[in-house]
């Protein structure tokens, strides 16, 4: 489990999907996991095994990473699904969400791989 005073978004996709869940209409998102609320592991398992998704592993950025790009990242629950957390692209145009995706998976690569099955 992520502790201390660090928020970890954990997230699987770092590319803006359109969110059409209930509070996100009208809003492109990164969807991931709230690393206080739930361990590496587990948002794995929760990615493959419940969602049915592929995934090599876990990487993650911090929220303060994405704040520094000017992306508002936060916690997200869902009614079956307390770890959700995203990351909010709308403001922004193909090219500007491009420039940001690419710098949050250089944060996500110097960081490394947080959790990959039988690693």
């Amino acid at each position: 489990m992520v502790g201390g005073d660090v928020r970890y978004v954990l997230a699987q996709r770092l590319s803006p999907i359109a969110n059409v869940g209930p509070g996100g209409r009208g809003r492109l998102d990164a969807i991931g996991y709230d690393g206080d609320l739930i361990s590496r592991e587990n948002s794995f398992k929760h990615w493959a095994d419940t969602l049915k998704k592929k995934s090599v592993g876990v990487l993650a950025v911090i929220v303060e990473e994405c704040n520094f790009i000017r992306l508002p990242a936060a916690s997200s629950p869902l009614e079956n699904f307390d770890s959700h957390a995203h990351i909010v692209f709308t403001a922004y145009g193909k090219k500007d969400q491009s420039t940001r995706t690419k710098a949050l998976l250089e944060f996500a690569l110097a960081r490394e791989w947080l959790f990959q099955p039988d690693a």
